[in-house]
């Protein structure tokens, strides 16, 4: 009998470690002039899913050239017929996951800005931080 095997990538979230007065008094610098800059890492849904990528392109590709001539329908039904069952299995529970890792970290650093706005001074940051750090989860 055939096995199939799914696999489920599992993100987690690291807390970074906390802000060096330094680097404390470069954001709150880099705030007092640009209050809309962003401390969260960028990421790159097309670069964790490089699969999902070359399937779309290849179904984008693949549906016009088979409305010109109908043998070319493998070229996008293949790959089509790939993502759907990928969506269904391991690899759309590995994006739901990947979004979840994507969210708590935006909101992370969220925090992480308004208190550095927030804050008069590093100990007060700190403070704030190692509270915040406590109750994120």
């Amino acid at each position: 009998m055939a096995r199939i095997t799914v696999i489920v990538k599992k993100y987690r979230f690291v807390k970074p470690d906390l802000l060096t007065n330094d680097e404390y008094n470069s954001y709150r610098q880099i705030y007092s002039v640009d209050p809309k800059f962003k401390i969260t890492p960028k990421y790159s849904f097309w670069e964790e899913f490089i699969e999902i990528k070359w399937i779309t392109i290849a179904v984008a590709i693949g549906l016009p050239l088979s409305l010109i001539w109908e043998p070319f329908a493998i070229i996008y039904g293949v790959p089509l017929l790939i993502l759907i069952i990928g969506l269904f299995t391991g690899l759309g529970q590995s994006i739901i996951n990947f979004f979840l890792l994507v969210n708590k970290k935006n909101r992370y650093y969220k925090k992480m800005k308004k208190t550095i706005i927030m804050s008069d001074d590093y100990i007060q940051f700190s403070n704030s931080m190692r509270r915040v750090n406590s109750r994120f989860r």
